[in-house]
């Protein structure tokens, strides 16, 4: 069995830009490792969500280039992530639907776990496959006894 490694974001970000001379190589070099089945590289979705952050939010990556190299990313061997089925379901609502990352990821735990949202944010409502309600409603619902 294979030795697993949990990455940082940095990592991950240093291997997806190739931007920076010295610690690029390492990282490419770590996954080049992976897909050769020599280790595990592993990442939460905590880490997942900051590398979507920073290339988003800082690089200014476009949404749908962004989520389908992510994408791309979650799928390479050797590579696991936290949670991968919802981790892909997040990255394809990111893609399609302008909400902010960490409510694709919530929109899509939901839907995995076929739980309802509870939220004031009003992006759940662009997710036609979640349900989302507010706080005074469940605990109307939940006093009211229906």
């Amino acid at each position: 069995m294979s030795e697993v490694y949990h990455l940082d974001a940095n990592v991950i970000l240093r291997f997806l830009l190739a931007d920076d001379p010295r610690q690029s190589p390492k990282a490419r070099g770590l996954f080049e490792l992976a897909q050769a089945g020599k280790l595990v590289l592993h990442a939460s979705h905590v880490c997942m969500a900051e590398v979507t952050w920073v290339l988003h939010s800082y690089y200014a990556f476009e949404r749908d280039k962004l989520a389908r190299t992510l994408r791309e990313l979650v799928l390479l061997e050797g590579f696991v992530v936290e949670n991968e089925l919802v981790m892909l379901d997040a990255y394809d609502r990111f893609g399609r639907v302008n909400a902010d990352f960490i409510d694709c990821y919530t929109a899509a735990l939901a839907k995995h776990a076929a739980a309802v949202v509870v939220t004031e944010d009003r992006d759940f409502r662009k997710f036609s496959d979640v349900t989302a309600r507010r706080p005074t409603e469940v605990v109307q619902r939940m006093t009211s006894g229906t």
